[in-house]
């Protein structure tokens, strides 16, 4: 019989010795886990849209990830863990419940907590918790969210950019703003869902989970990086809609708009290093 053994260093396959009946089961549940992950490869690439470069770049990211924390992780401790196999069995109950009923998203997710575990029944649990970072950018892997989901963070967004702007642009020319809606020399000016900025939200969360994928931060920097997120996207985007109302003032709205539309090509990046900048000091050096 193969056992978990031959796939081991001599210095883990010395200390795995102490759970052979674990151990004896590794061969079946690697082959029930490759079929597994082909059937996930199918449903995963039936959620593509139109615009499928995000979750195909982060999936080839996190998978690469994955690879060389693999590498890098074995340790003479490691040791199969019977917890490690019990919640690896209910994981695996969620995966079947899950396709059964044809909850796509729970399903996913489900997969990439699937290989953690399977990290943790057989190798245990501090080999388990290094593959955290290519989890996290294994999520962006996931079809966008339902348009239910997103209109909650739609809107709240979209107030609290409209108030910001508005009393910024009120410090240069005369404005009102009611709602959602900018008057401007006479010309009304909507701030639209889509122009809240969960898109620039989104990209620099996109953007920390690629860096954490490959350099190790401190948990801090999660901490962080999730508290300057919001404040980024609200600070940028208030930059964008105030301008964008102060341009229409003394030029056009025309003019206005056209620069509302390439405006992201200069903030986006701002806030990208500004966000490199402040991960910089929660990186783990060691």
């Amino acid at each position: 019989m193969i056992t978990i053994e031959k796939y081991l260093s001599p210095a883990v396959a010395s200390v795995s010795n102490d759970r052979p009946t674990l151990s004896k089961w590794f061969p079946v549940w690697l082959l029930l886990w490759a079929l597994n992950g082909v059937c996930c490869l199918v449903v995963w690439t039936h959620t593509f849209n139109a615009d499928n470069v995000r979750p195909i770049l982060a999936g080839t990211l996190s998978v690469l990830s994955a690879y060389l924390i693999w590498k890098k992780s074995a340790s003479a401790v490691d040791k199969p863990s019977q917890a490690g196999a019990f919640v690896l069995i209910a994981v695996c109950l969620l995966i079947f419940a899950s396709g059964y009923l044809h909850i796509t998203r729970m399903y996913l997710l489900a997969n990439i907590a699937l290989f953690a575990c399977f990290v943790w029944a057989f190798f245990g649990l501090n080999r388990c918790k290094k593959f955290g970072p290519p989890a996290f950018l294994a999520l962006f892997t996931l079809p966008d969210l339902p348009e239910e989901f997103r209109a909650y963070l739609f809107i709240p967004l979209q107030h609290i950019c409209t108030v910001t702007a508005g009393e910024t642009a009120k410090l240069f020319i005369p404005l009102t703003y009611s709602g959602h809606m900018f008057t401007v020399n006479g010309h009304q000016m909507d701030v639209a869902p889509s122009c809240a900025g969960l898109g620039m939200w989104a990209c620099f969360l996109f953007a920390f989970a690629i860096w954490q994928a490959f350099k190790p931060y401190k948990p801090a920097a999660y901490i962080a990086a999730f508290l300057m997120d919001p404040i980024l996207v609200v600070t940028l985007n208030t930059v964008r809609i105030a301008l964008t109302a102060i341009v229409a003032y003394y030029q056009s709205l025309r003019l206005a708009m056209d620069i509302h539309s390439n405006l992201e090509f200069i903030l986006v990046p701002i806030g990208l290093f500004i966000l490199w900048k402040v991960g910089a000091h929660f990186a783990d050096n060691t």
